[in-house]
């Protein structure tokens, strides 16, 4: 009885402790970000980008249409043939680095880093890029429940739109995963994360990697079949639009060069 109630009252592992009280300093900075404005004027620079280049983005739109109807089925046919156990586990890794609260978590810690050591126009562009990726993950959590596109990993019907409205199956847990497809969390949130530190680096190396590494997230989620090869196009703009429009609102908050 006494060994039980010495088991019940152990205390928790330390990181658990760390971990939990980050978490509680997380929220005061991120309500002063909040207050701070970081988050202001953002949807009036995605209509400006929207307004100025609609031309463009009318294209883009019947790019997804045909991708949708010609490529997405093939490519996903080739995923499932060229499957390799070591590929798929090299970028279900990658992809795992591309979750929303582990992009945000690393630039948050970075940017406290960067403000601890004084640097506070890299602390600035952390903070401009955490918020770009939470802005972003909102986002595609609306955009997500509007489609609720069929996920290749469940069916190769790559035109399975509006499952959970015109289905007679109407089961919430759908819309956690197998209908909501379009578009990538992971995708949209790199893509929206890095573009900022992309306009503000100036080193060409740092640009190509960061880069590379949001390209490497995108084409993990087609290998592993979490999502169409058009769930990625739309992901991709729609991740430079939200970046750019956050840095743009936010701009005026960098004081001297890049690095």
């Amino acid at each position: 009885m006494l060994q039980q109630i010495v088991n019940y009252a152990s205390m928790p592992k330390p990181i658990v402790v760390f971990g939990a009280l980050f978490v509680i300093y997380a929220v005061f900075v991120l309500t002063k970000t909040i207050r701070d404005g970081y988050f202001s004027g953002i949807f009036v620079n995605i209509l400006e980008q929207i307004r100025s280049r609609y031309k463009l983005l009318l294209m883009f739109l019947l790019f997804v249409l045909l991708v949708i109807r010609f490529i997405d089925l093939p490519i996903a046919k080739l995923c499932t043939k060229w499957y390799n156990v070591n590929t798929y586990t090299l970028l279900d890794f990658v992809n795992s680095m591309g979750e929303g609260w582990f992009i945000v978590g690393v630039l948050f810690t970075l940017s406290i880093i960067y403000e601890f050591l004084g640097k506070a126009n890299n602390a600035i562009v952390l903070k401009i890029a955490y918020v770009a990726a939470i802005y972003a993950g909102l986002f595609n959590a609306v955009l997500k429940f509007i489609f609720n596109r069929q996920r290749p990993a469940i069916g190769l019907e790559p035109t399975n739109f509006f499952y959970f409205f015109i289905s007679g199956d109407k089961k919430l847990i759908d819309l956690t995963y197998a209908y909501n497809s379009m578009p990538s969390g992971h995708t949209i949130t790199i893509f929206a994360a890095i573009v900022p530190l992309v306009l503000y680096i100036k080193v060409p190396l740092y640009r190509f990697l960061l880069v590379c590494f949001a390209v490497g997230v995108g084409i993990g989620r087609i290998y592993t079949m979490n999502h169409w090869f058009s769930d990625i196009c739309v992901s991709v703009i729609l991740g430079l639009v939200i970046g750019r429009a956050i840095y743009l609102a936010n701009r005026y908050r960098i004081k001297s060069d890049a690095i």
